[in-house]
């Protein structure tokens, strides 16, 4: 294989001796879902490549393409780099998606954080994947690898972005939505710590949420006219506050309050940050790009996980919130609450809600919703004696009752045509065995 275009010296020696089926589009070779789609570069965006210098783009495969000396922003450590774009083979994680890479010697020198975000680390192939937000919900669709081409440059800031989206026209990119579906894409920093809930798994939540009534409630909260607009559910771990902060999406979505919601993890907003100032400068970009993301709402899972718990990030939360934001949140533990309470301008500004044990008829309402999407039948008295076991031993209600009983769902299929999940299945589920010591700490 002939040498990177933009690479020099040993690197490039080195490079030189990999074979095509070194790079990550070796196996692309496959039908995958989408067939249909177009597997060639659009001749007008090759025109528009062509204009800016681009001197080779070279096809290794069915969907794979690898691009030579394609400008990068003046950000960028060099002027130049490959590019490699691969249609993820059926029977791989992500079927029919559209992965991006580029040089692994590509390196950005900035300070904007949202840039520094796309580049990923590299692969053992020598090539560094780009981390491509999806172009609509969170599903990838059947998307052409010319539209594919232009969502890279348009990340990465190239200067032939803007001509190779104006040579492919809107009128391609529309049509590559699915009907009904708006164009809701996050930026590079909000797809790296969160994603776009789709709109049935949103609603599956709420149509199986044991609050149902508690659900609309925090969905009304985010309307208020003054503070508290904004909730943030606290309960031990088990309880349902992560189902339940997800159903509360189903109501914005149905009224047509938000155009889409977004699911934010606390912990990717901090995780790499060093120093408490590292933590406060990546909690500010998120919230100024969360203030204006329009027709959003969002959900945080462990928000506490991304304030360090200092007036920094409590005064930029707080900020946040009066101009605009309002989210429905998770916290992960009691004494993260007790932190949050501490600080007056949250606790005015939060809507602090405790999921207490549910109810016999709440959970098994719970294991009523498993069983209806159970892959064999369920018998009632399986049902009933998921609680029984359950209902008295250390566990938290309901996920206790339901996984001893999703373990007898799972246990039962395994037999094949005719199995129905009894008691005895549920009765004879192993429970799990911790570390006494680690038990008496907990």
């Amino acid at each position: 294989m002939k040498s990177r275009e933009t690479s020099s010296g040993g690197d490039a020696a080195r490079r030189q001796a990999r074979s095509h089926a070194d790079h990550p589009g070796a196996a692309a070779g496959r039908a995958v879902a989408g067939d249909a789609v177009p597997e060639t570069l659009d001749e007008r965006v090759l025109a528009a490549l062509a204009a800016h210098g681009v001197p080779l783009v070279e096809p290794l495969g069915r969907g794979c393409f690898r691009l030579r000396a394609v400008p990068m922003a003046p950000e960028f450590n060099k002027p130049r780099t490959n590019v490699l774009l691969r249609r993820i083979p059926r029977g791989q994680p992500g079927t029919g998606a559209v992965q991006a890479f580029v040089d692994e010697d590509l390196v950005y020198t900035g300070s904007d954080r949202t840039l520094a975000c796309v580049l990923g680390p590299v692969r053992a192939s020598g090539w560094r994947a780009v981390a491509l937000p999806p172009p609509w919900g969170d599903v990838p669709p059947a998307e052409s690898i010319s539209s594919a081409l232009c969502r890279v440059l348009e990340v990465l800031r190239s200067p032939v972005a803007a001509d190779a989206r104006r040579a492919l026209g809107d009128g391609a990119a529309r049509a590559e939505r699915p009907a009904g579906e708006a164009d809701h894409r996050l930026t590079p920093l909000l797809a790296t710590v969160g994603e776009v809930m789709s709109v049935g798994g949103i609603q599956r939540a709420y149509e199986t949420a044991i609050r149902q009534a508690l659900a609309d409630e925090l969905a009304a909260a985010t309307t208020r006219l003054a503070a508290p607009r904004s909730a943030v559910l606290w309960g031990p771990s088990g309880s349902g506050c992560h189902h339940l902060m997800l159903a509360a999406g189903w109501p914005l979505l149905r009224a047509g309050r938000v155009a889409q919601v977004v699911r934010v993890s606390g912990a990717r907003v901090a995780a790499g940050g060093i120093f408490a100032a590292d933590v406060d400068a990546a909690l500010m970009r998120f919230l100024t790009e969360a203030v204006a993301a329009a027709n959003t709402a969002f959900l945080i899972r462990d928000l506490d996980l991304a304030l360090t718990g200092s007036g920094v990030g409590y005064s930029l939360l707080a900020e946040s919130m009066d101009a605009g934001l309002a989210l429905v949140a998770t916290a992960s533990s009691e004494s993260a609450l007790v932190r949050l309470r501490s600080e007056p301008r949250l606790a005015r500004r939060l809507w602090a809600v405790r999921l207490k044990r549910p109810s016999r008829d709440e959970v098994m309402a719970a294991l009523g919703h498993l069983a209806a999407a159970s892959p064999v039948p369920v018998e009632p008295a399986a049902i009933q004696t998921a609680w029984a076991v359950t209902h008295k031993a250390a566990g938290t209600q309901p996920a206790a009752a339901i996984g001893i009983l999703a373990a007898a769902i799972a246990k039962a299929a395994w037999r094949g045509a005719g199995a129905r999940v009894d008691p005895d299945d549920v009765l004879a589920v192993p429970p799990g065995e911790w570390p006494e010591e680690a038990w008496q700490k907990g």
